[in-house]
C-alpha cells in the first residue's frame, strides 16, 4: 500500500479523472482541501484505463468495488479508499496490483461529447440564401444574420367583428378599408342595419342577420328598444 501512497503518478491520475468536467474554480482551487472522486469518475477511469473489459471486470464490478471501498456514510473516494479500489480491481481480473497501476497512470480523460452532423436537410433549411417570401425579408441577404423587427412589415390593426364579412364575398376580406364602418354609413340612421355582404342567395349575411335587433324575437326582443339599444336591466325580467 505504501508503494501506491507514493505513487506520484498514480496521485496525478487520480486528480485528473476526479476534477475532469469540474468547473475551473475548483479544479485550480489552491485550497487544502484533498480530492475525491465519485462513482462516475471512478467508473470513467476504468472505462478510459481498459480496466473494464466486460470479462474480467464490467461496469457492475465496478459500482461494486466503489460501494465497498468508500468510507462508510461518504459518497466519494478519498486518495486512500482508491488505492484500496485499484486492489479490488486486481483481486477481481487475477492481476499483478502493478499491472493495473501502469494501465491507470498511462490513460487521460477521453471528451466522449455527440459530435453533430450537418446534412443536406440541415443544410438546406439554415441556408438563408434560400428562403422565398416573407421568409426571405427578414434576413439579410449579405450576411444572412436576422434582421429582427426590421424584417417584419407592420402589423394592420385587426378589423373588429363590424369587419367581418361572409367567406363567400372574395371581394372584400377581413380588415380591408374599403369595408363601410356602421357610423360612417349610416350616420342619421343608427336603427337600420348595414349590410355588409350578402352571401349567393342574396341574403344578408350571417353577422347582419344576428346583429339585426328589428329580427329578434321572444325574451332577446324585449332586451331592445326601438331605436335597437339595449334596455339593460329593464330588459330582464326579474
Amino acid at each position: 500500500m505504501n508503494q501506491l501512497k507514493n505513487n506520484p503518478d498514480l496521485r496525478t491520475a487520480f486528480e485528473e479523472f476526479a476534477l475532469f468536467g469540474s468547473p475551473r474554480t475548483q479544479a485550480h482551487s489552491t485550497t487544502t482541501a484533498p480530492v475525491q472522486m465519485d462513482n462516475a469518475k471512478f467508473a470513467k477511469l476504468c472505462r478510459d484505463s481498459g480496466l473494464v473489459d466486460n470479462i474480467s471486470l464490467s461496469l457492475i464490478d465496478v459500482d461494486i468495488i466503489f460501494a465497498k471501498c468508500k468510507q462508510v456514510g461518504k459518497r466519494k473516494l478519498f486518495y486512500a479508499d482508491f488505492q484500496r479500489a485499484l486492489r479490488e480491481i486486481a483481486d477481481t481480473r487475477q492481476c499483478d496490483i502493478d499491472h493495473v497501476v501502469a494501465m491507470v497512470v498511462t490513460a487521460a480523460p477521453e471528451l466522449n461529447g455527440t459530435i453533430p452532423q450537418v446534412t443536406e436537410l440541415i443544410e438546406k433549411l439554415t441556408d438563408t440564401s434560400l428562403y422565398t417570401g416573407t421568409h426571405k425579408a427578414r434576413f439579410d441577404p449579405v450576411t444572412g444574420q436576422g434582421l429582427g423587427l426590421d424584417g417584419r412589415e407592420p402589423v394592420n390593426p385587426t378589423a373588429n367583428l363590424s369587419s367581418i364579412v361572409s367567406r363567400h364575398n372574395t371581394a372584400r376580406t377581413l380588415g380591408s378599408k374599403a369595408l363601410p364602418t356602421p357610423h360612417a354609413s349610416h350616420p342619421s340612421s343608427p336603427t337600420s342595419p348595414v349590410r355588409y355582404s350578402e352571401d349567393q342567395g342574396g341574403r344578408e349575411s350571417v353577422f347582419d342577420r344576428l346583429n339585426n335587433v328589428s329580427t329578434f324575437t321572444g325574451t332577446h326582443k324585449h332586451r331592445f328598444n326601438e331605436d335597437g339599444t339595449g334596455r339593460g336591466k329593464a330588459g330582464r325580467e326579474d
